[in-house]
């Protein structure tokens, strides 16, 4: 059975800046994924394979809106986890590499509406 609402944030990233993108979400996804605060160990990361542009997706399935509660934003995450100065430039770094991003939450529909 799939979870009632899934988290979803898309990322659009500069062209070139998409190894950047790529080493810095590597790290960040890594403490969200291990940090008691972060989005959970069920995260999961995808990145374009066919289309136009560099796109980044971040899913993240809940069964619950209440768990939402328990996570701690991405900028106060990485200070938490790094400390002031290299969760500061981890975030700046991957920032830097974004053109525009989104976040929804969308609900599971087996009807289709």
């Amino acid at each position: 059975m799939p979870a009632n609402f899934l988290y979803m944030l898309r990322f659009d990233v500069k062209p070139e800046k998409a190894r950047q993108f790529a080493d810095t979400a590597e790290q960040v996804m890594k403490i969200h994924k291990t940090h008691p605060k972060g989005l959970g160990e069920n995260l999961q990361f995808y990145t374009s394979f066919i289309g136009n542009g560099e796109v980044a997706f971040v899913l993240v399935p809940i069964d619950n809106l209440g768990a939402i509660d328990s996570w701690t934003h991405t900028p106060d995450l990485l200070i938490e986890a790094l400390s002031d100065g290299p969760g500061q430039d981890l975030l700046n770094r991957w920032a830097d590499s974004i053109s525009s991003w989104e976040s929804r939450i969308v609900r599971y529909s087996p009807e289709g509406h």
